[in-house]
C-alpha cells in the first residue's frame, strides 16, 4: 500500500516515536534528578538505599529514548532494520556515557565531591532531551503532499472538479 494512507499511517508512527522519546528523555532527567537529591540528602555516594534503583530507572529511560531518536533519525523501513537500529542504541549510549565520563573527568579539580561523579549522567539527560525536543519539531520531507494537501490545492484550483494525473 503507498500513497497518502501509508505516508499517512509512517507519518503517525513517527510522530508516536518522538512523543515516545521525548517522555523517556524527560524521565531519564526526572530518575537522574532524584538520584543526585537522594544523593545529597543521605551525605555522598553509595549512602542512599535510592540510588541503585533510580540509577537503573534513569539508565532504561534514557536507552529508551536514545532508540526512539535513533529510529526518528534513521527512519528504518522494514522490521528487521527497525530492530537493528533499536539495537544500536545500546553502544551508542554506553559509548556516549564514556565520552562525557572522560570529558568531566578531562575538567573536574583535584578533590571532587559527588556531583562530579554525577555530572556526566546530567549532560547526557540535558542532551537527550533537547535533542528529542528538537526532534519533535522535524517535519518529514513532501509531507503536506503525501498528506493530501496538494490535491487539495488542486481541487480547490479546479473549481472543485478533479482530474487524474
Amino acid at each position: 500500500m503507498s500513497g497518502p494512507r501509508s505516508h499517512a499511517r509512517v507519518v503517525r508512527t513517527v510522530n508516536r516515536t518522538a512523543r515516545i522519546g521525548l517522555v523517556a528523555a524527560i524521565l531519564s532527567a526526572c530518575f537522574w534528578t532524584a538520584k543526585a537529591v537522594a544523593i545529597g540528602w543521605a551525605g555522598g555516594l553509595g549512602l542512599s538505599p535510592a540510588e541503585g534503583p533510580l540509577f537503573l530507572l534513569g539508565a532504561v529511560s534514557h536507552l529508551a529514548a536514545v532508540a526512539c531518536l535513533l529510529l526518528l533519525w534513521t527512519r528504518p523501513t522494514t522490521p528487521t532494520s527497525r530492530k537493528l537500529v533499536a539495537l544500536a542504541a545500546l553502544p551508542v549510549v554506553v559509548l556516549g556515557a564514556a565520552l562525557t565520563r572522560t570529558l568531566v573527568w578531562l575538567v573536574e579539580p583535584d578533590n571532587p565531591g559527588w556531583p562530579w561523579a554525577e555530572a556526566n549522567l546530567w549532560f547526557l539527560a540535558l542532551l537527550v532531551l533537547v535533542l528529542s525536543l528538537a526532534s519533535r519539531r522535524v517535519r518529514t520531507p513532501g509531507a503536506a503532499e503525501h498528506a493530501g494537501w496538494r490535491d487539495a490545492e488542486r481541487l480547490s484550483a479546479s473549481g472543485g472538479a478533479m482530474r487524474g494525473d
